[in-house]
């Protein structure tokens, strides 16, 4: 074979190489690109996640806040009953004094209310 010839095959071979490199090159760009897409979808979610984490703080703040609020209104609510109940022991012991006083002599009615 020719050196002219050797040349022309090794010319050949050289340009299809470089015509499969630049399909090759072209792949890894688009490959590439889909991949700054995707980056910047992931970016996207992470700064939602970033959101939803921070509101989902705020309203574990406010029920925590509520949860107290709440607390104190047993509280409230456990006295007043508290205060009910020894109320109504004190009318009963008041109905009792008074069924007395109605039963008792006239005459020392006066004495008895003084009594109560």
């Amino acid at each position: 074979m020719s050196e002219d010839k050797i040349l022309e095959t090794l010319v050949s071979r050289f340009d299809q190489l470089d015509s499969k490199f630049e399909q090759i090159d072209k792949r890894f760009d688009s490959v590439e690109s889909k991949l700054e897409k995707h980056d910047d979808k992931l970016d996207k979610l992470g700064n939602i996640s970033e959101e939803r984490s921070i509101e989902l703080y705020n309203i574990k703040s406010i029920l925590k806040k509520h949860d107290s609020k709440f607390d104190k209104m047993q509280q409230t609510i456990t006295k007043i009953h508290n205060q009910m109940v020894n109320l109504g022991l004190k009318q009963k012991e008041m109905i009792i004094k008074l069924d007395k006083l109605i039963n008792s002599n006239t005459g020392e009615k006066d004495e008895n209310i003084n009594n109560i």
